[in-house]
This record gives structure tokens, sequence and C-alpha cells, in this order.
């Protein structure tokens, strides 16, 4: 659920092969009978030695779900190398269609406009475009937005 109770879960080991597409499984979805407007399923596919793939699937239409206030935390933000920073967030209930931006600053994020799921942390780098900061800075200017949560 949106608040992080796990209605029911399922794991997989498959093989696939390349460029093929194949039906892993069928989900029961009965255990979020009459609660569709606070549920999603969550897949998430790891291909050996390759990038995870995540997709969210809402039970409901967008206008009809019944999201909470996400609670973002920005849990920290590092200097890497060449005017890059990786900004750590996490968020207490599930963040739908969450973005970032830095007040006053243009920049280059890695993933801006994603679902940040329970108590789940995300890193994104962010590389500000024409201005040399500081982390400090950086973690001053940001911003992080979701469909529920405004700026502030």
């Amino acid at each position: 659920t949106f608040d992080g109770e796990t209605l029911a879960s399922q794991d997989s080991v498959v093989t696939v092969a390349a460029n093929a597409s194949v039906e892993l499984a069928r989900l029961d979805l009965s255990p979020a009978d009459g609660r569709a407007r606070e549920g999603f399923v969550h897949a998430r596919f790891t291909p050996e030695g390759g990038e995870t793939v995540e997709n969210v699937l809402f039970l409901a239409k967008p206008k009809e779900l019944a999201l909470p206030s996400p609670g973002i935390e920005v849990l920290s933000v590092s200097s890497e190398a060449d005017n890059a920073f990786n900004v750590t967030l996490r968020a207490q209930r599930f963040a739908a269609w969450v973005w970032l931006r830095l007040e006053g600053v243009d920049a280059d994020w890695s993933d801006n406009g994603f679902h940040l799921l329970p108590g789940e942390r995300k890193v994104v780098t962010v590389r500000p475009v024409g201005a040399r900061v500081s982390a400090a800075e950086v973690a001053k200017a940001l911003l992080a937005r979701s469909l529920t949560l405004s700026d502030g």
C-alpha cells in the first residue's frame, strides 16, 4: 500500500532470451480487494550483469488514488567529481512522480520524474549547469516535489 504495508509478495527466478517477451507470472490481486485506491503493484527485474528495471502498476486511475503525504527526506548531499553531487532521498510513504530542482540554478539530473517506494532510498546525481557550487549550497537550494507534495 502507499503507507508501506505489503499485501502480497512473489519472487521468481526466470530465464528469458535476449529480445524475447514471455509471461513471467500471474499475480493474485485479491488481497487488494476493496483497497485499489491505496495500493499498487511493484515489479523489479534484475538481469545477470545488467541494470535493474522497475515499474509500478496502479490499481486505480491516477485521479482516484488515495495518495498520502509522502514525507520525502533528503538524507545526504555528497560531492562527486566534475561539479556533480549525489543526493540521497527517502520517503516515509509512497511518493508518486517525484521531481527535483535546484532553486535558482539550472541543473542536469540522472533521474528526475520517478516513484519512491515507502522506506526506499534513491540516489540521484545532479550536475549544476554554468555554476560551481558546494554540497551545502546544493542542499540549501534543493526542492523535492511529488504529486501530493509542494515545494518546501
